[in-house]
């Protein structure tokens, strides 16, 4: 969030309130299953941990945080706000998920993500790849595929010029906390935040 900040912040005159969520051992295929996934599978929503559990918490979360700007953002006075765009960067807990399969979970969540939020159709959002290994993804290449797909506009005409997806492969390797290095962390937010301020440019 560091990364995508400072890009943000350069790129707008306006003040940016990044809004995170971040919980390890999450997939997208079950804890992050957003509603229209859910209402396609009719998923069993009961039980301790129903699917889509961690997507529910968050949305809640945002909204709250949403609901009370004036304890959020400094020198907020009621002038209301933009839902500028949405980032995502997750992937591992979905080891071994085919692409076609991730694609539609990843589909949905950028559409159901709009809705939740009274955003527009179009509203940005920029997805990183996973990279555990680097090149070498392993059980991890649906997911990778999934998600440079959804910003393809020839896969995906639908998002063309409001959804970007930034492979981030050359970046760092590691296991599932990329080793936990700061500069990759840094550099993968760097390069989202560009990703972001070009989609908001329209290029």
């Amino acid at each position: 969030e560091l990364g995508i900040g400072h890009v943000l912040g350069h790129y707008h005159d306006e003040q940016v309130l990044l809004i995170k969520g971040s919980c390890g051992n999450r997939s997208l295929g079950w804890d992050f299953m957003p509603p229209s996934a859910r209402k396609r599978l009719g998923t069993d929503t009961t039980g301790k941990w129903p699917a889509g559990t961690s997507y529910d918490r968050y949305v809640k979360s945002a909204k709250a945080v949403l609901e009370n700007l004036e304890d959020n953002l400094p020198g907020y006075k009621g002038q209301g706000y933009e839902m500028a765009g949405f980032f995502w960067w997750q992937g591992h807990k979905d080891k071994g998920m085919p692409k076609e399969k991730y694609e539609e979970f990843l589909g949905e969540l950028i559409k159901d993500l709009r809705t939740e939020f009274d955003a527009a159709d179009d509203t940005p959002f920029v997805t990183a790849t996973v990279a555990f290994n680097g090149q070498n993804l392993g059980p991890w290449k649906g997911v990778f595929e999934a998600q440079m797909a959804v910003g393809d506009p020839k896969q995906h005409p639908e998002f063309k010029g409001n959804v970007a997806s930034v492979d981030i492969r050359d970046i760092g390797g590691g296991g599932f906390h990329y080793g936990e290095n700061g500069a990759t962390y840094a550099k993968v937010g760097d390069r989202m935040g560009r990703a972001m301020a070009k989609l908001l440019k329209g290029e």
